[in-house]
């Protein structure tokens, strides 16, 4: 686990064409991050680049299966697994020459520290609480442009306890765009 010290963060855009994207949890965290991971997925993209999502939970919400199954380019690229969480699931459903990102949003804070060390030991980026290789934001895709928004302290570290403030000016921002032509 982190401590409340200065990161050095650098903002950055990762292209996942065909990635394998794991999400650890069935609940509403992981609901708002596939419906987000879906709405910035362009409509026209080639089957072969859509990215392959898994996700491993004792309970998913239904509204996470409607939610892939209504969405026709994730037919036949979707996988959920109603367990819990093993250590040995990154081995089994991450191949060594795919792109992959995990994500640890349980309702058990000691589960998602340790798949954030277990990814961090394997290399693999992975946002779970007090644990993470990346962390997304309040996120922008309008008029061509694509944004996120985190909320810093004082001492310029991330610390991700403003999230509504983060949205109101990704909301801002939003108003800012569809008012004025660039």
């Amino acid at each position: 686990m982190h401590s409340k010290q200065a990161r050095f963060l650098l903002p950055v855009s990762l292209e996942i064409d065909g990635a394998h994207l794991i999400f650890v949890g069935g609940g509403r965290a992981i609901e708002r991050k596939i419906s987000q991971v879906l709405q910035l997925m362009p409509q026209d993209i080639e089957a072969s680049m859509v990215p392959s999502i898994t996700i491993v939970a004792p309970q998913i919400l239904i509204a996470i299966k409607n939610t892939l199954l209504a969405d026709q380019r994730m037919t036949g690229n979707y996988n959920l697994i109603e367990r819990g969480f093993k250590p040995d699931d990154l081995d089994q459903l991450l191949g060594p020459d795919v792109y992959q990102l995990v994500w640890a949003m349980t309702s058990d804070s000691s589960l998602n520290q340790s798949i954030g060390q277990l990814c961090r030991h394997k290399g693999i980026w992975c946002n779970a609480s007090g644990n993470r290789s990346f962390r997304q934001g309040a996120v922008l895709n309008q008029a061509g442009f694509l944004l996120n928004v985190q909320s810093l302290d004082g001492e310029h570290r991330l610390d991700g306890a403003r999230p509504a403030a983060a949205g109101a000016l990704r909301d801002k921002i939003k108003e800012f765009l569809c008012t004025c032509p660039l």
